[in-house]
């Protein structure tokens, strides 16, 4: 399939699902999105951090609409207890009259919420909100969607596109659905982990220039949208390198596109370092510090523990942590894909890999250990899928390199696929029979007391077929890409080896 309409259609299978999510859940029912959203539109009005509050540098003040400002007010009513439907929020506020709040997001980086809200600048109603959500559901709609392009246009292991689709987990959609920065680093991560993984395994001799820009673009939409996000970027190049080794770092270095790609890398690492330290971006809210005769050691136990709570809220815990999602497929398939690719992979590949793994559980432990005493335990999983969304992509990488399921891969990728699909709707499902009824609830949508925009069963049917759409997504690209490198081997007689850039080259 030609690229171009290879990501047509993946971008139109992302979206689908993700404008589900975000007309689904009502409004500022996400993590901190009353502040995000204040955000967005104060930066879009002119205000580009806001004044200082006392002594704190948490918090700053902005001047927003009254139908903004009333979003906290909004939630408070179901927010946290599973067991309220959303009927029970009164209607959102209408006033157009300026209202100064205090907001935890305005020294974030402005790239994400200088374009989520520019739609405040036509409306700050409802429906500015939501199509607010809308335009950070596009955006991150756009990597997932370059992601699984890049496996049709410049990889021959299109198993890739099945580790796209187990690092898709519901909280992934969910966060790229809402106004929240998490959400665009999330995909950005995603883009930057898959088209990585190709550059560093397959096109380190000859890397062509869309993949090469796919790398830079991801990798600097990823510096730009959260204090913390540099470092995940460094920690994905740094397992990068292992995985390509001395020789591909080597190759990659001498292509001038690479250098050039590297180039803007540098420079939006330090318009982002930067930022941070001029806004002082990475102070964070005190929620309670745990007590000071905890040693470190204690802390670092202690923070190692919630590692169970984590992977579950990487899975799917929506809402304001008040909804959870069924996540045992997730875990199940991926901790299967990891140690199938253990098993299989050769030992430096694998180095690459525990390195990942090791990242995903140490560097959470590492910041509480650091910061736990002064601010609690503010973790969360969502923080760390931009490092853990990697395990399955690089996992599949190195699976389809060793060729073990190169007989079965069109049976495997159907029944994950599959697998995944029903195990997303069912997540979309049950949050939003929450938000209709309360949790316990009626299966149905008989008696709901809340409706989101087109009511819950066309939202409920519009879900199931973005659920529809990723399943043939994945499949059609794994197909593709197995019958166009079965029809160019060397081994048939009448043809000669193909040069890999010719699986698909991009317009």
């Amino acid at each position: 399939m030609h690229p171009v309409r290879l990501f047509a259609c993946a971008f139109v299978a992302v979206f689908v699902t993700t404008s589900a999510w975000s007309l689904a859940t009502p409004l500022f029912a996400s993590p901190d999105e009353p502040s995000h959203v204040a955000r967005a539109v104060a930066l879009d009005h002119g205000q580009l951090i806001g004044d200082k509050v006392g002594h704190a540098l948490v918090y700053t003040t902005v001047t927003v609409p009254g139908s903004i400002a009333d979003g906290d007010r909004y939630v408070s009513c179901f927010a946290f207890k599973s067991y309220a439907p959303a009927s029970c929020a009164h209607s959102l506020s209408s006033s157009q009259k300026p209202k100064s709040i205090e907001i935890s997001s305005g020294r974030y980086p402005p790239l994400y919420f200088a374009i989520v809200g520019l739609p405040s600048l036509a409306s700050t109603s409802a429906t500015g909100v939501y199509v607010m959500r809308l335009t950070s559901a596009l955006l991150s709609s756009l990597f997932i969607a370059l992601a699984f392009m890049a496996v049709g246009a410049w990889s021959r292991r299109p198993l890739l596109s099945v580790g796209i689709l187990l690092a898709l987990t519901p909280m992934v959609v969910f966060m790229a659905s809402v106004v929240n920065p998490n959400g665009l680093e999330i995909s950005a991560a995603i883009c930057l982990w898959t088209s990585g993984v190709i550059l560093a395994t397959e096109r380190a001799d000859d890397p062509p220039a869309g993949l090469l820009a796919t790398v830079a673009g991801a990798a600097t939409v990823l510096m730009l949208c959260r204090g913390i996000s540099p470092l995940w970027v460094f920690v994905i190049f740094a397992v990068l390198a292992v995985l390509a080794g001395r020789r591909g770092i080597v190759a990659v270095a001498r292509t001038r596109g690479a250098r050039v790609a590297a180039g803007v890398i540098v420079l939006s690492g330090v318009a982002a370092l930067w930022w941070i330290a001029a806004a002082h971006a990475n102070v964070l809210r005190n929620i309670g510090g745990l007590p000071p005769r905890l040693s470190n050691v204690s802390v670092a136990a202690t923070s190692l523990g919630q590692s169970t709570a984590w992977i579950h809220q990487m899975v799917g815990v929506f809402g304001w942590l008040d909804t959870s999602a069924p996540y045992f497929t997730y875990v199940a398939a991926v901790g299967f894909v990891l140690v199938l690719a253990f098993a299989v992979a050769r030992l430096r590949p694998a180095a690459s890999l525990l390195l990942l793994v090791v990242a995903v559980v140490v560097v959470p432990v590492a910041i509480l250990e650091h910061d736990a005493h002064q601010l609690g335990e503010f973790w969360q999983g969502r923080y760390t899928l931009p490092l853990a969304v990697g395990l399955p992509i690089v996992a599949t990488s190195l699976i389809e390199g060793t060729d073990v399921l190169a007989r079965f891969r069109m049976r495997v990728t159907v029944l994950v696929a599959a697998v995944l699909g029903a195990a997303s709707f069912a997540a979309f499902f049950n949050a939003e029979r929450r938000y209709a009824s309360g949790l316990p609830g009626p299966i149905g949508f008989e008696h709901a007391s809340w409706h989101p925009p087109l009511g819950n069963v066309v939202m409920a049917l519009w879900a199931l077929v973005g659920s529809l759409l990723f399943v043939a997504l994945v499949i059609g690209i794994v197909g593709a890409v197995t019958w166009t490198t079965r029809e160019r081997r060397p081994d048939r007689p009448d043809e000669r080896p193909a040069p890999i850039t010719a699986v698909a080259t991009p317009a």
